[in-house]
Formats: C-alpha cells, structure tokens, sequence
C-alpha cells in the first residue's frame, strides 16, 4: 500500500504509511508530572510538567541528595518537583532541597536556582568526587484513546539540550527511556523515564555561579499512521 498525506502535519506530529484502515497518527500527548497528579481533582495543576528527584547512586551513603536507597543516609540535593507547587523546593521547606533557592513550575518549562557556594560546600564537606544524579518522572495523556488515532507504543527520551560548565564537570546522560504511558515514580520508583542525567566534578572541579544545565524529557507516542512527540524542559541556574 502507497502512502498517504495529510497535507501540512502539525508541529511533532509526523506522518507514515497507512495500515490496518482509517485514522491517522497520534494526537499530541499531554504531559503530566504523575498519573495521580492527572487523576486528581485539579489536574491542570499537574499539567505539563514532570517530577524531578536529585540524588546520588547507591551505596554513597554520605553523600548529599535524596536519601540514599540502599543505606538510607544522605539529605536532599538539588531539589524534588512533584507537580505544580513552586515552594515545594523552596525555603521555608528545606526538607525538599538543601541549597536550592528558588522554583518556578511554568508551561513545559521547570526552572530551579542553585546556590552554587553551598551546593560546593555540601559537595567539598563530603569527600567530592561522586556523580551526581537527576531522575525525572512523568505520565502522558493520549488525546486520541478510543479513537482511530490513539497511540499503540510510547517511548520517553531525556536530552541535554546545552550545559555550561565553568569548572571541569560535564553532564551525560545514562539509560534507555521507558516504553511505558505512565513513567512516574509510582510506576518506576526511583527511575521514572529510566533515563538519568548524571555528572561528575572529578579531583579539583567546581561548580560557579552562572553555571546552567538544561535538559529536555520528551515522550513520543506512536502507532501504525505515524507519531507525535511532546516535550517538557528543566533549565537549573547555579547562582
């Protein structure tokens, strides 16, 4: 069978061959920080952004970030997001983050600000030369379910969209993305997407004020007509 064509294909959405009948490609999902978040009674509140978790990997026990899964020590890093609340990060809640100063959640977008002094003294007091870790967390809507264009498979995918380091560290990611609709961390505790950011100071680097990280999480849903992506990004600004 030859293909078709829709004419003009919306932004993410792309076109392919046509199979099993009528219908086209997904509609573009909508992302949600968890699957609880969209079942609530106020799910706009959780409605294009993903959850967050700052860590470090197992078995570091002192090292700062969420607590450490298999010791149980360690505090909080970076900062947690849970969906929508721009203090949950923030002072007075200091059991979410250790430095962090600042939280915007925004459309597609999750800003945090980093005390970049205190973040080093944190990384210095404890020994330094850990990777540190951002695990991210989500669950997307398929607009078209029931329909003739709802989605058969879905894959997430994390990107470094630009980093800039001033003082050796370089960010990486690791892991392949969930195949999964919902990848928050109720679904995959302590993984969500499955796809972490890490990076590493090594002997002698630091992180300086004006230093930034930006990354993206996309989820793209697919079938047999095509696929369509939608994505949400976190900028963190070292301050």
């Amino acid at each position: 069978m030859g293909t078709y064509s829709l004419g003009p294909m919306p932004l993410g959405v792309t076109e392919g061959v046509a199979a099993g009948g009528g219908g086209g490609p997904p509609i573009k999902p909508v992302i949600y920080s968890n699957l609880a978040g969209y079942n609530s009674a106020n799910p706009t509140r959780f409605q294009d952004l993903v959850e967050m978790a700052s860590e470090t990997g197992p078995l570091w026990g002192g090292s700062y970030g969420v607590s450490d899964p298999v010791t149980g020590t360690g505090v909080y890093g970076i900062g947690n997001n849970y969906g929508g609340d721009n203090g949950f990060s923030v002072p007075p809640n200091p059991q979410r983050t250790t430095f962090g100063i600042g939280m915007q959640n925004l459309i597609n977008l999750v800003t945090y600000d980093v005390d970049a002094a205190d973040y080093m003294n944190n990384y210095a007091f404890y020994g330094g030369g850990w990777e540190d870790f951002l695990n991210f967390g989500a669950y997307a809507e398929d607009p078209g379910a029931g329909g003739a264009s709802a989605a058969t498979s879905w894959s997430w995918d994390v990107t470094i969209i630009s980093q800039s380091f001033s003082g050796g560290a370089t960010a990486i990611t690791q892991g392949t993305g969930a195949t999964t609709q919902q990848a928050d961390f109720a679904n995959n505790p302590g993984e969500g997407v499955l796809e972490v950011v890490k990076w590493s100071l090594g002997r002698g680097g630091t992180i300086l004020a004006g230093d930034s990280l930006n990354i993206e999480v996309a989820v793209t849903a697919s079938n047999a007509n095509g696929s369509s992506t939608e994505a949400v990004n976190v900028a963190i600004n070292w301050v």
